[in-house]
């Protein structure tokens, strides 16, 4: 019985470490393409990092533990510059009281790292599913 109580508590803890179908949505999918801005083409290879990273001020070196572990890892836009964040789901006993925006961070070797606020305005509900088109994101040549 004390076994079978262990095991029922690590999956309930374990279930509540991860997305889930069944949480509240805590952010929409976001969809786009990133596009060279001195040429008008697709930028294939693209990071797309969602939110921004926790790091406190003071901490040097690389993040550890719980950091890593927190972080996504970043997204790539597709040979045609096109990119899909999926939508993020948190198993919870409290409805989270909801997103008023999505911070994206655009960046390419040889390119300025762009960095904007998608808002909740934009949210379409397509399948039951919160999603933001973000359309063409310009990404400029950094300076030399």
């Amino acid at each position: 019985m004390r076994r079978r109580s262990i095991l029922i508590v690590a999956l309930l803890v374990a279930a509540g470490c991860k997305s889930s179908r069944f949480g509240p949505y805590t952010s929409p999918a976001v969809t786009g393409q990133v596009i060279a801005a001195e040429t008008k083409l697709p930028l294939a290879s693209v990071r797309i990092i969602r939110g921004t990273l926790h790091r406190r001020p003071g901490i040097a070196g690389q993040p550890k533990g719980a950091e890593l572990l927190m972080e996504k890892p970043p997204a790539l836009t597709d040979r045609d510059g096109k990119f899909y964040l999926p939508s993020e789901r948190a198993l919870t006993i409290f409805r989270p009281t909801g997103w008023q925006f999505v911070t994206l961070s655009f960046s390419r070797p040889g390119y300025e790292t762009f960095r904007t606020n998608l808002s909740i305005s934009a949210t379409n509900i397509i399948a039951g599913e919160p999603m933001i088109d973000a359309g063409n994101i310009l990404l400029h040549p950094a300076s030399r």
